[in-house]
């Protein structure tokens, strides 16, 4: 009867559920409303195709869906992929042969059929790529683009959005050791891309936040002081940089801690598809990003290779909201356009790039996940309320 009824739906709303549809990255919990905090609807499995309601338009980020069973709900944009046309087969998996051809989202830089569909592993010791060089496997640098190289970072500049669009960096259990002190870095102008003068989101109520974290670099105190160069920086809010972000990024070095004998090459960058503000500076514009990534490669000594990857909200970040941005470097390649990693071969980038191993994420106490973003902007100015900074 639940069938009937939904079909019976169906043909009332007519041609606004022959718009595009949706199909779950992950496990996914459907929202009552559309707020992290909301109680939840229904969990969904990863690869149900969800019907998009309303033509797809978006209320704090969310969508407004009905389930196969019927069920109505709201399901957050990060943790689903958007498709042409209409849902045919309710509860179909993506992951099966029959996966969607295609997507709305800027499509993955390779052709493979096996970048549209995404599978987990949690149990898996990775793949065998011991004979891969990942120190120089960076995405293939596009026009508007600027490498930028120091000894700890390379970072990948883009002269359209005066952003880093990718900042690599590698950590182990060895390199994380040491004395380097943050205290009186300040946010100096890199000399190899002269075009960002220093601290040059001051007023703007938005972080200096950096991309390869300095606390990835207490081995020097050239490498921590360098990691504040404007090439490795991005205007955060501060209620996702000093809370999620950083809970984060303290998460990928407690990992990195727990295999001392692995490697992890990182990388970080904004989703370049999608602005909630833009800075303007004299005759420059800084656009601000909605949404930013963090991609993780452990390579053992054996030469087995793990990933896993996060999406998170350039907005107020807690750590209850980082689970939810778990996804995978498919996902993020279709929402960058980069090649993650180019030199793997196929048989590689299909094993290692649509899985996300499952890595335990803990609010540590490095970074308070949980403390209230009033008491980030104590005594500052929020990026909703600046003065300064503004264009026109």
């Amino acid at each position: 009867m639940k069938k009937l009824a939904l079909v019976l739906l169906l043909v009332l709303l007519g041609t606004a559920l022959k718009a595009d549809y949706l199909v779950t990255s992950r496990v996914v919990k459907i929202k009552f409303d559309p707020a992290s905090e909301s109680e939840f609807v229904e969990k969904v499995d990863q690869g149900t195709s969800l019907t998009l309601l309303d033509n797809g338009k978006q209320t704090n980020g969310y969508y407004q869906v009905i389930a196969p069973s019927g069920a109505e709900g709201w399901v957050y944009r990060t943790l689903v992929r958007r498709f042409k046309g209409s849902v045919t087969d309710f509860g179909s998996d993506a992951s099966s042969s029959s996966a969607p051809p295609s997507t709305t989202s800027s499509p993955p830089s390779r052709g493979s059929s096996s970048t549209s569909t995404v599978a987990t592993s949690s149990g898996s010791d990775g793949s065998a790529v011991s004979s891969l060089n990942f120190e120089s496997n960076f995405p293939r640098t596009r026009n508007g683009e600027q490498l930028v190289t120091h000894e700890g970072f390379t970072s990948c500049m883009s002269t359209k959005y005066m952003l880093p669009v990718w900042v690599s960096h590698q950590i182990s259990d060895a390199l994380l050791k040491g004395d380097a002190k943050r205290q009186g870095s300040t946010y100096p102008q890199d000399t190899d891309f002269p075009e960002l003068k220093a601290n040059l989101y001051a007023k703007s109520g938005y972080d200096h936040g950096h991309l390869a974290p300095a606390g990835d670099f207490k081995r020097s105190q050239e490498l921590t002081d360098q990691s504040f160069f404007m090439t490795n920086m991005t205007p955060q809010h501060g209620c996702m940089n000093q809370k999620g972000w950083c809970v984060l990024e303290s998460n990928v070095r407690n990992w990195a801690r727990l295999n001392p004998t692995s490697k992890f090459y990182l990388f970080s960058g904004p989703i370049t598809t999608s602005f909630k503000d833009t800075l303007c500076i004299n005759s420059l514009t800084v656009y601000v990003p909605e949404m930013f990534y963090k991609i993780v490669i452990e390579q053992t000594s054996s030469g087995r290779v793990k990933t896993a990857a996060f999406i998170v909200r350039n907005d107020d970040v807690e750590f209850a909201d980082l689970e939810g941005g778990r996804t995978t470097i498919d996902v993020i390649e279709s929402m960058t356009g980069l090649d993650f990693m180019p030199l793997l071969s196929p048989s590689q980038q299909t094993s290692l790039e649509s899985r996300s191993f499952n890595y335990e994420l803990k609010n540590l106490p490095e970074c308070s996940g949980n403390k209230s973003c009033a008491s980030v902007y104590g005594h500052r100015t929020t990026p909703e309320d600046r003065k300064g900074l503004k264009c026109e």
